[in-house]
């Protein structure tokens, strides 16, 4: 902000940049999945209340371009009225700030009390989300559907209740399913 001296800026913008490393160290260490890992194909970052970008760190810079806009459409669908502590939010939807959907994307909205402070997320690749073929990147597709399972502002937990038997029921209710559901959610609770 204005006014805001260059040490001062420096000591928080850093301070940010190592909450984003410690986010991914604990991705490698929780993750199922080596392409967490051993491939560190994911990306953590730190959003202001706005869904502004603050700090990232790129374990996989690809995946920094387009993580920036996931916050903002969650704030525009969702409403940020309508987040809560202990809510945390998946979403891959490639029109909504997802790159592919493979790259499953957890926002968690942090608060003091009842206040909305910021919003951590993670951008992750994951080995399979279903479609026509396996890996969900078919390049002979011809719908999103046959690319694998869409998710949409998802609450995965919603004021800290769980909703991972729903998550599961979405990963296996499609027209092609994915072939490891649970994987899937042991890598996204990393």
């Amino acid at each position: 902000p204005n006014g805001t001296d260059q040490v001062t800026l420096n000591v928080v913008y850093n301070r940010l940049v190592g909450i984003c490393k410690e986010m991914g160290s604990t991705m490698m260490r929780a993750a199922y999945s080596p392409i967490f890992s051993e491939s560190l194909d994911f990306s953590c970052v730190v959003f202001d209340r706005d869904g502004v970008m603050l700090a990232q760190s790129e374990f996989s810079p690809a995946q920094g371009g387009a993580i920036r806009f996931v916050v903002k459409w969650l704030i525009a669908e969702i409403g940020d009225d309508m987040l809560k502590p202990g809510d945390v939010v998946i979403h891959n939807d490639p029109y909504r700030g997802g790159s592919h959907l493979p790259d499953i994307t957890v926002v968690t909205p942090v608060f003091n009390h009842d206040e909305l402070l910021f919003f951590t997320a993670s951008r992750a690749h994951h080995s399979e989300i279903g479609g026509i073929a396996p890996g969900s990147m078919p390049p002979f597709s011809t719908t999103l559907a046959e690319e694998g399972v869409l998710i949409r502002s998802f609450k995965l937990l919603e004021q800290g209740q769980s909703h991972e038997d729903r998550l599961l029921q979405v990963l296996s209710d499609h027209p092609y399913p994915s072939r490891t559901p649970k994987v899937n959610l042991a890598d996204i609770r990393a």
